[in-house]
């Protein structure tokens, strides 16, 4: 049992509402990320709008790319689940000396997740919404790690993102209520880190495993004096 309400105390996994196409240590195919799962569904803006240029390391880089990242509820339409969307989308800018191969984002461990890419006009309503616009490159796959936590968009050669091109709307659809800050990690022959968000757990789930470890402790506790004033009890009486 001490066991049992540890592991609860150091998994911090929120509750899940949804199925979802990408579990960890999976992959699918590009083809089925060009499927939209939620047509006519109104995305609403509850984030930021996170927009950086940076250049990869090592020096001299090897490309410099723009981000742009959002997170969005799903808030009306067939099918709209009323959970958060994380979109974002990469330019390699025309300077850059290489294609972009990998847009990993990060932190979605505990929580059910689906991809699928699209175009600003279709998921937003018009191209330039929030600054995404209708770019043109398509992720060959997308991948899912074995602990669930980082999500890569694979853009294979010929297909990587070469310089001034723009990839599609990239979209993970969560069963999250609430975000926090996550990362995204782009890399070819270079790399870089953006900044991003990710899922972030729910008040009552934290709530519930903050009773559930102070409850722990309590019980730890508990034994010991138990334990203590026995040893005590026989060493008087002896």
């Amino acid at each position: 049992m001490r066991r049992l309400l540890f592991a609860l105390c150091v998994l911090a996994v929120p509750a899940s509402a949804k199925a979802v196409v990408l579990a960890p240590n999976t992959t699918v195919p590009g083809a089925a990320l060009a499927v939209n799962p939620i047509p006519g569904v109104t995305l609403s803006l509850v984030s930021p709008v996170l927009n950086q240029t940076l250049a990869s390391s090592p020096v001299p880089s090897s490309f410099t790319a723009t981000i742009n990242y959002a997170v969005y509820r799903e808030t009306a339409g067939a099918g709209a689940s009323g959970k958060l969307d994380f979109v974002f989308q990469l330019t390699n800018s025309g300077m850059s000396a290489d294609a972009i191969a990998h847009a990993i984002a990060s932190n979605f461990t505990g929580y059910n997740t689906d991809v699928f890419y699209s175009t600003a006009t279709v998921l937003l309503g018009a191209s330039g919404t929030n600054g995404f616009v209708d770019g043109t490159v398509a992720p060959t796959a997308a991948s899912r790690s074995s602990n669930g936590k980082n999500i890569d968009f694979t853009f294979s050669p010929p297909t990587s993102i070469g310089p001034t091109e723009t990839t599609k709307v990239l979209v993970i659809r969560t069963d999250a209520n609430s975000y926090r800050k996550g990362n995204v990690h782009v890399q070819d022959d270079g790399s870089v880190d953006f900044n991003g968000f990710a899922p972030a757990p729910e008040p009552s789930s934290i709530i519930l495993l903050s009773g559930i470890c102070a409850g722990l402790g309590l019980v730890v506790v508990y034994r010991r004096f138990f334990q203590g004033a026995a040893t005590l009890a026989g060493a008087v009486n002896a």
